[in-house]
């Protein structure tokens, strides 16, 4: 029995790990969209210049 709830939990850890770090992700996105420009800006300077 032991055996056959193990897998299962696991999969839910996992699965839950997974949402934690997209919902990590989307956050740190949103939080970045503000200084995008200011980074594309930086870029294309250090490009050309």
């Amino acid at each position: 029995m032991a055996r056959a709830v193990n897998p299962v939990r696991t999969d839910y850890s996992n699965t839950q790990m997974g949402l934690m770090g997209t919902l990590i992700v989307a956050l740190i996105a949103v939080l970045m969209i503000p200084f995008a420009p200011f980074i594309l800006l930086g870029l294309l300077w250090r490009a050309f210049h």
